[in-house]
């Protein structure tokens, strides 16, 4: 890999680790302007304290992206993720505009005011994370976002009273190789899971 230009290395790694989760992130601007944006290199870094990881590269004029200052500066984001319904609002919200466009107007996307903090949460998304900035770490070209968790929010019917997911309620969208998005339809059981219920 470390022959490889940066452009073939990065078709090589998205398309060896698919489906990727997608965080649709707000934050707001010292200016008091929301961002939105989404990122696939997303995931959990801790149980406890509950923290997420989200890795941010560079905009395509190398400039640093808007969430990755927003989050730096103001030290908060919210992430709610997006599910099969959203595909158009999630491309929207991936194109690259100037820091004073509210990518929430710009999808059409209506936000509720959170509980902790001054970033935006998405109304309609079935799960929101209301999150404080833990870090930054830089990697290589890209910036690692380490975000603790304070709330979760979830719609009626998304998790049971022993909090699993009913992912048929969440329908959680997904990134796959190049212009390939996916969702849970066809999730298979554990081989324990199928032996206890026979």
């Amino acid at each position: 890999m470390g022959t490889l230009d940066g452009d073939s290395a990065y078709k090589l790694l998205v398309g060896a680790v698919q489906p990727r989760p997608i965080a649709w992130v707000s934050t707001i601007s010292r200016e008091g302007i929301p961002n939105l944006a989404p990122f696939s290199f997303f995931t959990v870094a801790s149980r406890n304290p509950a923290t997420v990881l989200i890795s941010v590269t560079q905009r395509v004029d190398g400039a640093p992206k808007h969430t990755l200052v927003n989050a730096s500066e103001m030290g908060e984001l919210t992430i709610s993720i997006p599910g099969r319904g959203d595909l158009d609002a999630v491309q929207v919200s991936s194109e690259e505009v100037g820091p004073d466009v509210d990518e929430h107007q710009l999808a059409g996307l209506e936000t509720l005011p959170s509980d902790e903090i001054a970033a935006p949460r998405l109304a309609a998304a079935a799960i929101s994370l209301e999150c404080v900035l833990d870090r930054i770490v830089e990697v290589g070209s890209d910036h690692l976002i380490l975000a603790r968790v304070l709330k979760l929010h979830a719609a009626p019917g998304v998790f049971d009273a022993r909090h699993r997911v009913d992912n048929s309620v969440l329908q959680p969208l997904a990134r796959l190789a190049g212009p390939w998005f996916s969702t849970v339809e066809n999730a298979i059981p554990a081989p324990s899971a199928q032996r206890a219920g026979a």
